[in-house]
């Protein structure tokens, strides 16, 4: 993450951060603003000086998604799982 350099917003020039970022389908409403709430407020105490802070989340589907431990030839013990069907049944995280 870094700040922008100084950018015209408003017809005034200063710096801001904005966020992007992609999270796994799946949450509800309340629990992805809930999310927001609290990465504006960290971003707040991290970045005090700053006086524009926003986030922009995307969600990216179970199907899409793929990483090392899904491709992983040891994955046979159950520890892992070999498929995205597999972890998405398993796994599902709530947050």
């Amino acid at each position: 993450m870094s700040k922008s350099s100084i950018r015209e917003v408003g017809g005034n020039k200063k710096e801001f951060i904005h966020v992007f970022a992609h999270i796994m389908e799946g949450r509800t409403t309340e629990q992805k603003a809930n999310l927001f709430q609290k990465l504006i407020e960290r971003l707040n105490e991290m970045f005090p000086e700053i006086p524009i802070l926003s986030i922009n989340i995307s969600e990216f589907e179970w199907a899409t998604y793929s990483s090392k431990s899904l491709i992983n030839p040891l994955n046979e013990d159950g520890d892992l799982f070999s498929t995205i069907n597999d972890w998405h049944k398993k796994s599902r995280p709530i947050y």
